[in-house]
C-alpha cells in the first residue's frame, strides 16, 4: 500500500483520511478505506443536513449511516464483535433519526409528482391533506435539528472516526484481502439468493422488500470493496443497484399507499375523499408495474459472470 492521501474531511478537531487499497493488501486495510469512505460522506453531508433547505443533505447523510452499518455486518467476521455491536447500535440509532425526514422527503416528490398529473379541482381537494402532511415533515425536521446539535450525535461522530483509523479487527483481519474479502461478499450475495429462492408465486409486499433489504446490502458490501477489487466488484454492485432500484419503486408505491391510508379517516371532504381514491389508484397500479418488471431484474442480477470474482 502506498500510504498517498487521496481524500480527507475536517469538522473542527475531525480529521479523516482515505488510503488507497489493493487486493494484496491485509483486508484490515480494506476496511480501514470503507469505514474512512463512509465517515467523510456523512462528514461532507452534515451542513447541508443541518440546514434541512436540499433533501439531498439528509439523504446523503442516511445512506453514509446505511452504508457503515453494512460495512461493519460484512466484516463481522474480521472485527471483534462487542466493539462492533456498539457501533452498529448507535449507527441504526443516527439512521433512524435521519430516515424519519428521509422517508418523509422521498413520499412528498411521490405524492406531489403523482398529484401534479390530477385535474386542478383533484388538486384543490388534496391541500388539506397535503397540509397534515407538511405539520408530520415538521415535528420530524425539528427533532432532526436536536439530533444533529446533541452530544450524542457527536459522540458517535467521533467515534465513527476513530474507528476508520484503528478498527477492532481480529487475527483474521491481517490475512490478504484476496483471500479473506470475496467470501464475505458471497456471503451476502447467497443471503440475497435464498431470499429469492424462498418466494411463493405470489410474494407478499413485506417479502419483496425483504428482498430489497438483501439486494441493497450485497451491493454495499461489493462497493466497500470495489476500490481494492476493480471493475468486476463495481459490475457486480450496479447489477445489485438496479435490483434494488426495481424493488425500491414497488416499496415507494407501497407506502404511499400506506399514508394515504392512514390520512383517509381525516378527511371529510367528498372531493377530498375522492381525489385520495384516485391517488392511491396511481400507486397501485405503479407498485404492479414494479412487481412485472421483477423477474427481469433479477435474472440480469443472477447472471454467473458478475460472481466470477468472488
Amino acid at each position: 500500500m502506498t500510504g498517498d492521501r487521496v481524500g480527507s474531511g475536517r469538522r473542527g478537531e475531525l480529521a479523516v483520511v482515505v488510503q488507497p487499497v489493493g487486493r494484496a493488501d491485509p483486508a484490515v486495510e480494506i476496511i480501514r478505506h470503507a469505514l474512512a469512505k463512509g465517515v467523510l460522506r456523512l462528514v461532507d453531508s452534515e451542513p447541508a443536513a443541518r440546514v434541512g433547505s436540499d433533501p439531498e443533505g439528509v439523504h446523503q447523510a442516511r445512506v453514509a449511516t446505511r452504508r457503515m452499518r453494512s460495512d461493519l455486518q460484512t466484516f463481522r467476521p474480521l472485527l471483534d464483535r462487542e466493539w462492533t455491536a456498539a457501533l452498529r447500535d448507535e449507527l441504526k440509532w443516527l439512521g433512524g433519526e435521519l430516515g424519519r425526514v428521509r422517508d418523509l422527503d422521498v413520499l412528498r416528490g411521490h405524492l406531489e409528482g403523482c398529484a401534479a398529473t390530477l385535474d386542478d379541482r383533484d388538486q384543490k381537494a388534496l391541500v388539506p391533506v397535503f397540509a397534515a402532511f407538511d405539520e408530520q415533515w415538521t415535528a420530524a425536521r425539528s427533532r432532526l435539528d436536536q439530533v444533529l446539535g446533541g452530544t450524542r450525535y457527536h459522540a458517535l461522530r467521533d467515534d465513527l472516526a476513530a474507528a476508520a483509523s484503528a478498527p477492532g479487527v481480529t487475527h483474521a483481519a491481517l490475512e490478504p484481502a484476496r483471500d479473506v474479502v470475496p467470501p464475505l461478499v458471497d456471503k451476502a450475495w447467497k443471503r440475497l439468493r435464498r431470499s429469492v429462492r424462498e418466494l411463493p408465486e405470489v410474494p407478499s409486499d413485506e417479502q419483496l422488500h425483504d428482498v430489497r433489504i438483501h439486494a441493497k446490502r450485497a451491493r454495499y458490501a461489493a462497493e466497500a470493496v470495489a476500490d481494492a477489487f476493480g471493475k468486476p466488484a463495481r459490475r457486480f454492485a450496479g447489477a445489485m443497484g438496479r435490483l434494488q432500484e426495481t424493488l425500491g419503486d414497488h416499496n415507494d408505491a407501497i407506502v404511499a399507499q400506506e399514508w394515504l391510508r392512514a390520512h383517509a379517516p381525516d378527511a371529510t371532504a367528498a372531493e377530498t375523499i375522492y381525489a385520495l381514491g384516485v391517488l392511491g389508484g396511481r400507486f397501485r397500479n405503479d407498485a404492479t408495474a414494479a412487481r412485472a418488471r421483477f423477474p427481469a431484474a433479477w435474472h440480469d442480477a443472477s447472471r454467473d459472470r458478475l460472481r466470477r470474482w468472488l
